[in-house]
C-alpha cells in the first residue's frame, strides 16, 4: 500500500497535530531526534510503518505502534514533557 494510505484512526499528538496517513507518522518519525529514533518503540514504529508501505504489514499494527511511540515520547517527565 502507498504511503499516502490513511490509517483508520488519526493518531493525535498532543499539541493538536494529526497523523493521518503512513508518510505523516514517517515524517513524524525522521524528525525526532536521533536519541529518540534509536529507541526501540521508534525502531518498532518505523519498522511496522515500513511493512505497511510494502504490504506485508497491516496497517492496523503501524497505528499501534505509532500511538505507543507518541505516548511514550509525551509521558509527563519532571521538566514537564518534551515539546515536539
Amino acid at each position: 500500500m502507498p504511503w499516502d494510505t490513511q490509517f483508520d484512526a488519526v493518531v493525535e499528538l498532543p499539541n493538536g497535530h494529526p497523523l493521518f496517513t503512513l508518510a505523516d507518522a514517517r515524517t513524524y518519525i525522521l524528525k525526532l531526534s536521533a536519541e529518540v529514533r534509536d529507541s526501540q518503540s521508534a525502531r518498532t514504529a518505523a519498522d511496522a510503518l515500513i511493512a505497511a508501505a510494502s504490504g506485508v504489514g497491516a496497517i492496523s499494527a503501524a497505528h499501534a505502534a505509532m500511538v505507543l511511540l507518541v505516548q511514550e515520547q509525551w509521558e509527563p517527565t519532571e521538566s514537564g514533557g518534551e515539546d515536539l
